[in-house]
């Protein structure tokens, strides 16, 4: 649970242009991810690759989210 400053922190990040930019690189990031070649050596190398890189896209997205949440809603999703 965030306390009321925490929440108003980050209120104030994700209206700041400093937060759009911070999507923008997690976008790129998670494209980037998305797009790059996961065919390995093996098979198990490239189901590992595939399974590491969404994770990878999966926790960025949770994160932006998880933040955004609570920003907006704070103590009432407890």
């Amino acid at each position: 649970m965030r306390s009321q400053q925490e929440r108003n922190q980050l209120q104030q990040l994700i209206s700041s242009p400093q937060w759009r930019t911070l999507e923008l690189v997690a976008q790129e990031l998670c494209a980037r991810l998305n797009s790059d070649t996961k065919v390995r050596d093996t098979e198990w190398e490239t189901i590992s690759t595939t399974l590491l890189n969404e994770g990878k896209v999966r926790g960025i997205e949770t994160l932006l989210q998880e933040v955004i949440k609570e920003a907006t809603h704070g103590n009432e999703s407890a």
